[in-house]
């Protein structure tokens, strides 16, 4: 089992970090067959190619839509973070520690 523990000050890329693992995770996403439904209804896409690019160019035409994308992926982003902390017994502390 891995363990990353991200600490320091200010500017140290922990942010930096974190945003490469939620890519990842997101690209992952992409990929699923509830994600895929869900885009497709919504989005009202006609190919399955390219979906990622599709969903740029109707964002681009109308930012607000960009809310509804976050609507589908943001829960599932969060139930699989949920899943991996469970199943690798990771406990997270969210408040800010004393120095």
């Amino acid at each position: 089992m891995k363990i990353l523990a991200l600490g320091g000050s200010g500017g140290m890329g922990r942010f930096a970090v974190h945003s490469l693992i939620n890519h990842k995770a997101v690209k992952k996403i992409y990929q699923t067959k509830i994600f895929k439904t869900k885009i497709f209804k919504k989005f009202k896409l006609k190919s399955k190619k390219n979906i990622k690019n599709n969903i740029k160019k109707i964002i681009s035409k109308n930012e607000k839509l960009l809310r509804d994308l976050e609507k589908i992926i943001h829960p599932i982003v969060r139930k699989q973070i949920r899943s991996f902390l469970k199943s690798n017994k990771i406990l997270v502390d969210h408040k800010e520690r004393e120095e």
